[in-house]
């Protein structure tokens, strides 16, 4: 997640220093294709980073005892059904949270706020660098005291701090909005500093990356990417400029009421299969 953040970070910038360097007729004619073009070089590092990477020392091991599953989805549906309906709760505030701060305020701040561009680059620049600065040592904090408490803080803390933060995003004060944004990611950065880690510990080896891909990639096609469109309608909806709060103090309802469900697995010895591995 540090990573993701660094590079919606990276993306701000490109875009920002484009419309800075040529006019709104260029950007619209040929300047919005340099980002694509860029991303398609950086694709294909990236392929060349996955075809280099190796399995985890689980998997195999796994694979050294032959006990690799020969149908891992439909082993997976049938013997960890729970853990891909945790996954996928698990992780709604996460993507409506995330997309919120790093996708949709950037836009609700020049289009709602009625702020310069400028004023968005500088505050979506601030939300990434505290998130960039809570996620690690909130990770580690959660290896020590477990993965429940920071994420259950985390859910609490959207639920309990989404209306007022947007009350102040809406205060008329370019700092009071930056800083309500901060907060959001600081929230943001609680949250998912553990969620990744807990759903992955989830799921037993021989289905661990079939059963996490089901749940959390629903999740995020359901409530991550439509995150920012949801917003946007309630507001016009309701003619209400906080309704957005609505909707992330709902999706961290759902997230919360799922971690209850789960058990701790930080620091907590391996079972099943895993276990003869370990």
């Amino acid at each position: 997640m540090w990573s993701v953040v660094i590079g919606f970070l990276l993306g701000s910038v490109t875009v920002t220093l484009l419309e800075t360097i040529l006019s709104e007729d260029a950007m619209n004619s040929y300047g919005w294709r340099i980002p694509f073009l860029i991303a398609g070089a950086l694709g294909v590092v990236g392929l060349y980073i996955r075809l280099r990477l190796r399995d985890t020392p689980e998997f195999e091991a796994l694979q050294e005892s032959g006990e690799v599953s020969e149908a891992p989805l439909r082993e997976a549906v049938r013997t960890a059904w729970r853990p891909i309906l945790q996954i996928g709760g698990l992780v709604v505030i996460h993507n409506v949270g995330f997309y919120v701060v790093f996708t949709y305020l950037p836009t609700y701040f020049t289009k709602t706020l009625e702020f310069t561009k400028t004023d968005a680059f500088i505050s979506i620049t601030v939300a990434s660098v505290v998130a960039l600065l809570l996620i690690l040592p909130l990770a580690a904090l959660s290896d020590r005291i477990g993965r429940k408490p920071v994420l259950m803080a985390g859910a609490i803390g959207f639920g309990v701090f989404s209306y007022p933060l947007f009350l102040l995003l809406n205060s008329g004060s370019l700092v009071a909005a930056i800083g309500a944004h901060a907060g959001l990611a600081a929230i943001e950065a609680v949250f998912v500093s553990a969620s990744l880690a807990a759903g992955a510990e989830l799921f037993a080896t021989r289905v661990r990356s079939t059963g996490y891909s089901i749940g959390y990639n629903v999740s995020v096609a359901l409530f991550g990417g439509t995150a920012p469109y949801v917003a946007t309608w309630l507001t016009d909806r309701t003619g209400n400029e906080i309704a957005p709060a609505y909707y992330v103090i709902v999706a961290a309802v759902v997230s919360l009421a799922t971690v209850l469900t789960m058990r701790e697995t930080a620091g907590k010895p391996l079972q099943g299969v895993d276990a003869k591995v370990q």
